[in-house]
């Protein structure tokens, strides 16, 4: 959440050096996203070794597209990520989640109306945010459904989503106005 405003005021692209602004320019111009890609400017080193890395966990992994954002939405939700859970809100309807499905994210895995897969999924998501780890009885849950690498992905998605939740809250990333808060953290249940 962008309390007290952002810590590193976003970029504009004149202030970019070219090599940089000519990488971002596109990206920025049709992203929905801007505020982080001209915030994470400001270490072009680190964001060109970082946004591979969320390229694969956003769309190359071995999860269904709704599996990933129901990682994705419960993981910001726990990090109270505004920015991420706000955006993903909408990225997880085209992606097939829902608005209940959405919403159901922010009660977790014991709210009703989950399949059985979706309520093992969430719950290793809650158990690696609170012990950095999955038990082993969950673990045996989940290999019941998921192959070797679906379940590497369940702890990489999560694990990816947290740092980025850290991230844009210690930075205070704004949302840009084009994205409104999600009605969750609008109404003050984050808080």
């Amino acid at each position: 959440m962008a309390r007290g405003g952002p810590r590193l005021p976003v970029l504009r692209l004149e202030e970019l050096d070219e090599v940089t602004r000519a990488e971002l320019a596109p990206r920025v111009a049709s992203s929905p996203t801007a505020n982080i890609l001209l915030t994470l400017a400001r270490h072009p080193q680190l964001m060109r070794s970082w946004t591979p890395f969320v390229g694969y966990i956003f769309a190359e992994t071995h999860l269904e597209p709704t599996e990933v954002e129901l990682i994705i939405l419960r993981t910001t939700w726990l990090c109270r990520a505004e920015y991420e859970f706000s955006h993903h809100a909408v990225i997880a309807q085209r992606r097939g989640l829902a608005a209940e499905d959405i919403d159901r994210c922010v009660q977790g895995a014991e709210a009703a109306g989950w399949s059985v897969r979706q309520r093992a999924l969430l719950r290793a998501v809650e158990a690696l945010l609170a012990e950095d780890n999955i038990g082993d009885p969950l673990w045996a849950e989940l290999a019941g459904h998921y192959d070797m690498r679906q379940l590497m992905d369940i702890v990489f998605v999560c694990g990816g989503y947290r740092l980025a939740a850290m991230t844009l809250n210690a930075l205070r990333v704004g949302l840009e106005p084009s994205t409104p808060s999600h009605s969750a953290f609008a109404s003050g249940v984050a808080a």
